[in-house]
């Protein structure tokens, strides 16, 4: 998914140099996150003039940006941290939620089914023609190393129960047997042993496993999975206790209060050693075969001994997952967060839309909103909308690598106010959209009250950014170009020199662009 990952990497870590400043301005003066900022007023000015005003506003910015890679301060270093913090607290906040709750309550339920003598059951499977999420299973010990069979369902009551969540396929990890024809790919998904422990509870162990599954492929892809031998813990197992009711056909609540295990990317790096979770679930049964999961409590991930923050969830956060016979996958999500990390908080609400791919493996968010705030420690913040959007996910094959032919095209904008210690609060917009493999364009402004500037440019090759002042000042800069002319109103009013990174004017002065 990434929620955010995209957009926080330019909103927060990318300088003006980097993502051609910041935006917002028009004719507005408030921003969406609330901060006045004053809508400056073109005056008449001569072109040179104008010219100097232009490359003052870019400089002072830039400094201001990141005067602190002296002293370990500023927007430029503190917002790398920022958005580590956030990216690394954040991550339990996937679609690995819902699932993990999802495959969990199919186990209770086959459990309960099975005790209460409603059904003879010992085993549940998801349903899914794709890679199967996971599946439970009842055992006749609480340690789930000895499995119940049809001719245990009479005489034997199970000690517990055991479930797989497959997870996430690792990207690009399909390879092709050459002698047998087979296919495998590497996943990492989850065990959760369930052991009843009084009524209405449950002790549980879960441990992050990477492992392989084998297939076979045709005409309309994969089928056949089998899970290979030889699965690999990541990291530590981890305990803790659900207390849940059911109510019909549904776990309606679940309290869960311990620790989770390991947390990875879709490239299989690990982000978190544990987990410690306290978190409630209630379910609600929705038309069309949807289950709503309202969420509230708090996540804190450790990493290396450390505490990566603590996410809050408002109890009007909730997960919504599809739910169609033994098939079930995260649909949607909005979560109301407080993150509160040793470099920064963030506040606000999260909003995503889950798909699988051409496959209909690997469900991952293509739709990301994060709307809030985002402040340091020097009390520097960003506050608005920031959005990811991911298009043509559902023609995208997850197993095999990225290229030419199969990637997925994505949209990341932001915008609100951005404040920097010793400058006013920005105004800022900016977009960036995918025109191909390994290349964008992208466009923006910035208001700072006394400067509105407006760009565009492409990552190239060659990379190309256009800057214009409200006054009608251009320039546009060209990776590899010697010497760069700047306009107003078609006339040149300076040239600058990359090599010297010095302007000079046509009134014959100059200053450096350091």
């Amino acid at each position: 998914m990434n929620l955010t990952k995209l957009a926080l990497a330019c909103a927060l870590t990318s300088t003006l140099a980097a993502c051609g400043g910041g935006g917002g301005g028009g004719s507005t003066s408030t921003t969406d996150a609330g901060s006045v900022v004053t809508q400056p007023t073109p005056t008449s000015s001569n072109p040179v003039a104008d010219t100097k005003a232009l490359f003052s506003s870019l400089r002072t910015n830039l400094q201001a940006w990141s005067a602190a890679s002296k002293d370990g301060g500023g927007l430029s270093n503190s917002t790398a941290a920022m958005k580590a913090d956030f990216d690394s607290a954040a991550s339990p906040l996937d679609r690995n939620l819902a699932n993990w709750i999802s495959v969990s309550f199919s186990g209770i339920k086959l459990y309960d089914d099975f005790i209460q003598k409603k059904s003879t059951a010992i085993t549940v499977n998801d349903g899914h023609s794709g890679p199967p999420l996971g599946a439970c299973t009842l055992y006749k010990d609480a340690a789930a190393t000895v499995a119940m069979t049809s001719r245990d369902v009479a005489s034997v009551t199970p000690q517990s129960v055991s479930c797989t969540l497959n997870g996430m396929v690792v990207e690009g990890s399909e390879r092709k047997s050459a002698s047998s024809g087979l296919y495998t790919h590497t996943l990492i998904g989850n065990s959760i042993t369930l052991a009843p422990a009084g009524s209405g509870n449950f002790a549980y162990t879960t441990q992050t496993m990477r492992f392989s599954q084998e297939y076979q492929r045709d005409w309309y892809g994969p089928f056949g999975f089998r899970a290979l031998s030889g699965q690999t813990p990541v990291g530590s197992a981890a305990h803790g206790t659900i207390g849940y009711r059911i109510s019909g056909d549904i776990v309606a609540s679940a309290q869960i209060d311990g620790t989770m295990p390991a947390h990875a990317d879709t490239s299989g790096a690990v982000l978190s050693d544990y987990e410690t979770w306290h978190v409630k679930a209630s379910t609600t049964a929705q038309a069309s075969g949807v289950n709503n999961y309202a969420l509230s409590g708090s996540i804190s991930p450790v990493k290396n001994g450390a505490a990566l923050g603590t996410v809050k969830l408002a109890d009007t956060s909730f997960i919504r997952a599809s739910v169609n016979g033994n098939t079930y996958h995260a649909v949607e999500a909005k979560l109301d967060i407080e993150v509160a990390t040793a470099n920064s908080t963030v506040s606000g609400a999260l909003s995503l839309k889950f798909e699988g791919d051409k496959y209909g493996n690997a469900p991952q968010a293509t739709y990301t909103q994060f709307s809030g705030s985002l402040t340091n420690s020097r009390a520097e913040n960003f506050n608005g909308v920031i959005t990811i959007e991911v298009s043509n996910y559902r023609d995208y094959n997850s197993f095999a690598p990225q290229s030419a032919t199969n990637f997925t095209p994505t949209n990341t904008s932001f915008k609100g106010s951005l404040k920097i210690v010793g400058r006013p609060v920005l105004a800022v917009a900016f977009t960036d959209h995918t025109t191909g493999y390994q290349t964008a364009e992208f466009n923006g402004t910035y208001n700072d009250g006394a400067n509105v500037i407006t760009f565009d440019g492409s990552s190239g090759p060659p990379a190309t950014t256009h800057i214009a002042s409200a006054t009608g000042v251009t320039v546009t800069l060209m990776e590899g170009a010697k010497l760069i002319d700047v306009f107003k109103n078609n006339s040149k009013t300076a040239q600058i020199n990359t090599s010297t990174r010095v302007i000079t004017y046509m009134d014959g002065s100059f200053e450096t662009l350091n």
